[in-house]
């Protein structure tokens, strides 16, 4: 497959469809990488950008392409003959700056702002195991706020019962439906 790959990236580049050279993925360390040209065996080029800027702009994509990888690169528009990759044939990670919102996207996963926040609940698995504490707290709520219950020996009503009434008036359990779902983030 990458062989095929890398004759395909050869012919668009010959045929003049892109302005491109074809390359195959030495190292990658940030945002940059070391190619080996195709067409020239013994011709390494290092610093390739791996987004289209020339400034230190951080905002955007940010794709990564694997070691051993095939790609085209083309030279930016500057006097420096600079390159960047235009096109992949495998990507290692992808990573995309807004301000301050960070998302990465690779075969490990997704991670939003650096993931200090831990994963995202199953919802499902969350909303089965509240329902099983709503259930005991329920239970609990109902002896203690239904009949009274007399004192042992004297038969007055229990005086634990009724500060844990005055204690729970107004309070209701829980309600862990749909209104707790943000829908715009699904995993």
């Amino acid at each position: 497959m990458k062989e095929k790959i890398r004759k395909e990236f050869e012919k668009l580049s010959r045929k003049g469809i892109v302005t491109a050279k074809p390359a195959k993925v030495i190292s990658v360390e940030r945002t940059e990488c070391t190619v080996q040209e195709l067409r020239e065996e013994d011709i390494q080029i290092e610093g390739v950008n791996l987004r289209a800027v020339i400034d230190e702009n951080t905002n955007g994509w940010l794709v990564e392409p694997k070691v051993d990888s095939f790609v085209l690169i083309a030279p930016l528009e500057n006097e420096e003959g600079d390159y960047y990759i235009t096109m992949f044939s495998e990507i290692e990670k992808i990573t995309l700056t807004i301000e301050d919102m960070i998302f990465v996207a690779s075969k490990d996963g997704f991670i939003f702002n650096g993931g200090a926040l831990g994963g995202l609940i199953k919802l499902e698995e969350f909303r089965v195991q509240i329902q099983k504490n709503n259930e005991i707290l329920t239970a609990l709520l109902n002896v203690l706020t239904g009949t009274s219950i007399s004192e042992a020996g004297n038969g007055a009503a229990s005086a634990l019962q009724a500060a844990l009434k005055t204690a729970l008036s107004g309070k209701e359990v829980g309600n862990f439906g749909s209104n707790i779902e943000n829908d715009k983030v699904k995993h």
